[in-house]
């Protein structure tokens, strides 16, 4: 009898916990994670290029949050994807570019390279999460070897990180024409094909497989193991070779163009490069004069630029062709050029089209679209002309900075998080959203070198300081010696080279005669000071304290993958601008390395306010700095100066906090707005031709609908209905002070174009 009872209570007890588990997976989300290949910012949301439409992605952002500073940790395929599903940075992984990568996953993780341990965030969903796990193309870097056993005939019993995979290449039926469409019929690997082609494609057939996919687990028939999915849906496009349905690119784009030595036409670019309403495709933003920056580059910044360059090309196929004048040489150039950025936006609006299919199919089945959790990304950016980069694998943020955005059934969307985040980010964070455990490592400590961001999404307002970091090595040459970084928090962005010792053969790598070329930006946390990246402020005494700061993420670093706490520094007195005779009152708060507010700091830590044109350090969290004592000349040599406020850990003898507030000392001289709002189709808004009289900090478009966006150059903004909206935009300039300027804006519901637009001020009027 008691033999039975301790049966039966053992049998229930196996019951309750095998309910209880299936209880937990029904309730876990399900997860979407969509890769597109080679995409930068060129997507509406983030404002890239005025003229790319991407709807589709677009409604993500509606309905989820983007986040506006994230960065890959490598810019190039390989490396990139080998560290978003490891979750380990490059120091670890040793993938610094795609010759090192070896193509199937796990053999690339060695005893012999002393980094053998290795997760993938797809495997711990599958074996330790309770999911079944979908490739669908390419996930990792080699789509037929995307860490997927192909030896276990049970689809639930697979090792590795897949249950299922499929994979699709372009039908042959377009392959063997595609070259029959190549811009001028040359060497240019890209151009526009029919229209009907588009089913042959291959992220054509992506979306289909996942479309189809969804329909069966909606209806019941679908392989699922009984347990939530994660499918990991990968587009090729906007990735080379650019052979994309012509319905996609500008409509200025053309095949081919006519030029003789005295005339082009037509133009494919936008010409002047300022003109609106354009007048062709507009060509990315270059300094006066043209490749200025690229100019002021250093050796090995020069070195890293021209890897890939298309000019090498066009330099080539107009070598034996004469022109009139340099001016329609160039001319003939530009269209080149333009017609590269064409097909470039073609890859960007055919992927669009294709996430829109599967949204569109997805949101039918509604018991599954509100359980799933949707993550857009990239693998890393792309360059289109630059600093005459045409191709990723650099360190400046075009190739770095890409698109992530994340979309969860509990959290509101229409949300924007400025707050510097990496790809290395998205193993810890997945796992976290779906209550799956995270590892621990070996050597101690969690396993993923990310941070889980999930409370981010509930809470925007966390802060502390975590800069992240880009790495990257040249496979020869000046530069393939040694890691070169990029390390970016929310404002700034530094970057080193290490130099080979110019001797171009790795094998005879001199480490004790490296030494470093480096640039620094202060771009902007919403882009709003040099988001092009056009002034290196490297020899710029003010910023090398910042510059010393960021460095301590580099690899053997002392904060490297460490978050730290974070200052706010900010004046109590609302001036505009002072003059030399103030004194100037600052207080500063500061947050955890959790990114919550800390009352008090531990012995050992004392808030310090310094700068190069001060004499003394000042310590405390509330301090009064008089003007007059500083020398007048100093505030003259520049619009605004530096004051920074840090906190300084003596236990650990260096800064663990660093923030730089902009301090405008002058004539107080207010700044005008002149832009122009252009309606769209589908209640779709662009404010274009924008113009700034005067000096400016920061500029925030409120479009009455409760997006806000912050920036100089919003991007096409899609009101959810038709209807009158109030644009509000507040520009910030010298120290406190603000100029709001209203405007009322009536969509319309119309499906094509209407060349309609509205000019603030009006000139008629003002």
């Amino acid at each position: 009898m008691h033999s039975f009872k301790i049966i039966s209570t053992t049998i229930l007890i196996i019951f309750l916990s095998s309910f209880a588990t299936i209880l937990a997976q029904v309730d876990k989300p399900n997860v979407i994670m969509i890769i597109s290949d080679d995409l930068n910012d060129y997507i509406g949301t983030m404002g890239g290029h005025p003229q790319v439409s991407t709807p589709n992605i677009d409604r993500l952002a509606q309905m989820g949050t983007t986040f506006m500073n994230s960065y890959a940790s490598a810019s190039g395929c390989g490396p990139s994807r080998c560290s978003i599903f490891s979750g380990k940075d490059l120091a670890y992984t040793q993938v610094y570019n795609n010759s090192d990568y070896e193509n199937v996953f796990r053999s690339n993780f060695t005893e012999e390279k002393n980094n053998a341990e290795v997760y993938s965030f797809p495997e711990m969903l599958k074996d330790s999460g309770g999911y079944y796990t979908y490739a669908i193309n390419k996930n990792y870097h080699h789509p037929d070897k995307n860490d997927f056993d192909k030896i276990t005939p049970n689809a639930c019993a697979k090792t590795l990180s897949w249950n299922r995979m499929s994979n699709f290449i372009d039908d042959s039926s377009l392959l063997n024409v595609q070259s029959n469409y190549n811009f001028l019929g040359s060497v240019f690997q890209w151009g526009a094909i029919p229209n009907d082609m588009e089913s042959q494609m291959q992220d054509y057939k992506a979306a289909d497989t996942a479309i189809a996919f969804i329909k069966s687990i909606a209806n019941g028939t679908g392989e699922d193991c009984g347990k939530p999915f994660y499918l990991g849906l990968g587009f090729n496009k906007p990735h080379s070779y650019l052979y994309v349905p012509r319905k996609y690119f500008p409509e200025s784009y053309v095949n081919n163009f006519y030029y003789d030595p005295n005339s082009v036409s037509p133009l494919i670019y936008n010409n002047p490069p300022d003109a609106f309403p354009y007048n062709g495709v507009v060509m990315p933003p270059q300094p006066i004069p043209v490749w200025d920056d690229y100019n002021h580059l250093s050796p090995l910044g020069k070195i890293v630029a021209e890897f890939g360059s298309i000019e090498t090309y066009i330099d080539l196929y107009l070598s034996n062709k004469l022109f009139a004048t340099e001016e329609i040489r160039n001319m003939v150039a530009e269209n080149i050029r333009a017609s590269n950025v064409s097909a470039y936006i073609a890859g960007v609006q055919f992927v669009d089209a294709q996430i829109g299919r599967f949204l569109d199919s997805l949101m039918t089945y509604p018991e599954i679209f509100d359980n799933t959790i949707i993550i857009f990304i990239s693998d890393h950016g792309f360059s289109l002309g630059e600093k005459k980069h045409w191709t990723k694998w650099s360190l400046w943020e075009t190739d770095t900075r890409c698109p992530m955005i994340i979309v969860h059934p509990d959290v509101t969307g229409n949300r924007v998080v400025h707050k510097a985040v990496s790809y290395l980010d998205l193993f810890p964070t997945i796992l976290s959203l779906t209550d799956t455990d995270i590892p621990d490592s070996d050597s101690g400590g969690t396993y993923p070198d990310g941070k889980d961001i999930s409370d981010l999404l509930f809470n925007n307002n966390l802060d502390y300081e975590l800069p992240q970091l880009t790495s990257y090595k040249r496979t020869n040459g000046n530069g393939s010696c040694f890691p070169m970084f990029s390390v970016s928090n929310e404002r700034f962005h530094l970057i080193r080279y290490r130099n080979n010792d110019d001797n171009a053969d790795p094998l005879n790598c001199d480490p004790d005669s490296k030494y470093f070329e480096q640039e620094f930006y202060d771009v902007g946390v919403q882009r709003e000071t040099d988001p092009n990246e056009w002034n290196n402020l490297v020899n710029n005494n003010q910023y090398k304290p910042m510059m010393e700061f960021l460095a301590q993420w580099i690899p053997d670093s002392m904060f490297y993958m460490t978050p730290t706490m974070k200052t706010f520094p900010q004046l109590t007195e609302e001036l505009c601008y002072f003059n030399f005779h103030d004194t100037i009152h600052l207080t500063s708060t500061f947050n955890s390395a959790e990114g919550l507010p800390v009352d008090t700091l531990i012995t050992g830590q004392q808030i310090i306010w310094f700068a190069t044109w001060m004499n003394d350090t000042l310590y405390g969290q509330n301090i009064s700095l008089e003007l007059s004592s500083i020398n007048d000349t100093i505030f003259l040599d520049s619009e605004k100066d530096i004051l920074y406020a840090g906190i300084w850990d003596s236990s650990m003898n260096t800064l663990i906090a660093l923030t730089a507030l902009d301090l405008y000392v002058g004539v107080d001289e207010q700044p005008e707005l002149l832009y122009t709002i252009e309606p769209s189709y589908n209640n779709t808004v662009l404010i274009s031709d924008i113009e700034f009289i005067g000096t400016y900090s920061k500029v925030i478009w409120d479009y009455g609908d409760g997006y806000i966006y912050t920036g100089k150059t919003p991007p096409k903004h899609q009101y959810a209905n038709s209807g009158t909206y109030l644009i509000t935009t507040t520009i910030v300039y010298g120290n406190t002070c603000t100029v709001v300027k209203e405007n009322v804006f009536t969509t319309s519901d119309f499906s094509e174009f209407i060349n309609t637009m509205m000019v603030f001020p009006n000139p008629a009027t003002s």
